[in-house]
């Protein structure tokens, strides 16, 4: 898994739909040739028919949201790669390490609590795909820098 999982898109884009109301619940557009349908999830942005973009993705689990984007970059000004999600991934990591610690201060009191060995094991799993998510997030990045696309 990693690089192979990555696949880099570019063109203009349309069809942009905004899941929901809320500024930080992501935008769905069709991009490239033939087109496929991707999301950028956890962002708000200001998008436009017919704007081109090149997106690195991997695949999504929803079917209706298309591939996921991990990086993307506007070419029409030349404009900086950045990171999709990245934002969101640090907030969640912020609790998930305050959890470990307060189960393993439990665990060094009550080395027999089930409950916070259960709870231990479940955030160290959501740990780890956090950081194998930041880890995508950044291949797709450096991929995405390394074609020097513009228009």
């Amino acid at each position: 898994m990693g690089k192979e999982e990555i696949r880099l898109l570019r063109g203009p884009i349309s069809k942009i739909t905004r899941r929901y109301q809320s500024p930080f619940s992501g935008t769905t557009f069709v991009i490239g040739d033939p087109p496929q349908l991707v999301t950028i999830g956890g962002e708000s942005l200001s998008l436009s028919e017919g704007e081109h973009m090149a997106v690195a993705v991997k695949r999504g689990m929803f079917s209706d949201r298309g591939d996921v984007v991990l990086a993307y970059q506007a070419l029409g000004l030349r404009g900086a790669v950045r990171r999709a999600g990245w934002a969101w991934l640090t907030f969640m990591a912020i609790p998930s390490v305050f959890t470990m610690y307060v189960c393993l201060r439990v665990l060094h009191r009550r080395p027999s609590c089930t409950e916070a060995f259960i709870w231990l094991a479940v955030t160290v799993a959501l740990t780890l795909l956090t950081a194998y998510r930041w880890h995508l997030i950044t291949l797709a990045t450096k991929r995405l820098e390394a074609q020097g696309w513009s228009i």
